[in-house]
């Protein structure tokens, strides 16, 4: 498969492959196919928590959600959640399976469009952008993050994780074929430096905390995260 084509494949193709209730294959929570431990998504659940704090009355925005699993973890955490992706078939999941009427939505529109046109951005008060960020390209990911600075003047805090380490490319495609680093459309997107992202997240006008992931997480040894507030 063409790598141009993969972005779409994953988000569109793919999930309809996958059995019903399998939300972590459907959204590639899995290594050569099969699906990692439980313990592996726990340690996903604990990185979200420790980093965004959740307090009973935040209202999350979930940037690139998927099908929903992810976020509906932390549902009773807090007041109110939107979900928003570009997948149809992705949305439609998270629809039928977890949205909670009217405090727990999702959204179907392209997450660059949707930080422009969101009517009530003040309402929000952390975000959540689980492995997804390097999907965008180098225009989006700035026009992203300065609209987030801009316009959603409530965001405290902002989790972007699992970003893909320009500095570890090599020992990761050791031993399998490698993929262009600069090219958000291929299988694992754009991949940044440390201190290429902190660059790109300051010169929206945010404070940028890098974070390592922890050492046992299967995703360790090529990603970090980072947590954006507000100067």
């Amino acid at each position: 498969m063409a790598a141009i084509n993969q972005a779409h494949y994953d988000r569109i193709e793919h999930p309809q492959k996958c059995a019903p209730g399998d939300f972590w294959g459907q959204v590639r929570r899995t290594v050569n196919g099969k699906p990692i431990p439980q313990e592996q998504i726990d340690l996903i659940f604990f990185m979200i928590r420790q980093a965004l704090c959740f307090q009973p009355d935040d209202v999350l925005l979930d940037l690139c959600c998927g099908n929903g699993r992810l976020g509906s973890e932390f549902f009773d955490e807090i007041r109110t959640y939107l979900g928003v992706d570009m997948s149809p078939v992705l949305i439609e999941i998270a629809r039928k399976n977890f949205e909670r009427f009217s405090t727990h939505k999702f959204l179907l529109q392209n997450a660059q469009e949707y930080c422009q046109r969101e009517s009530h951005p003040e309402l929000f008060t952390k975000l959540l952008c689980f492995g997804s960020f390097a999907y965008f390209s180098e225009t989006q990911a700035f026009e992203v993050l300065s609209l987030l600075h801009r316009r959603f003047t409530s965001l405290k805090r902002l989790f972007i994780s699992s970003i893909p380490d320009k500095d570890n490319a090599d020992a990761f495609f050791n031993g399998r074929e490698a993929l262009p680093t600069d090219d958000h459309t291929s299988a694992i997107g754009r991949w940044y430096t440390r201190d290429d992202f902190a660059k790109l997240a300051g010169s929206c006008g945010w404070k940028v905390t890098l974070s390592e992931m922890p050492s046992v997480f299967y995703q360790a040894h090529y990603r970090f995260n980072a947590i954006l507030g507000r100067r």
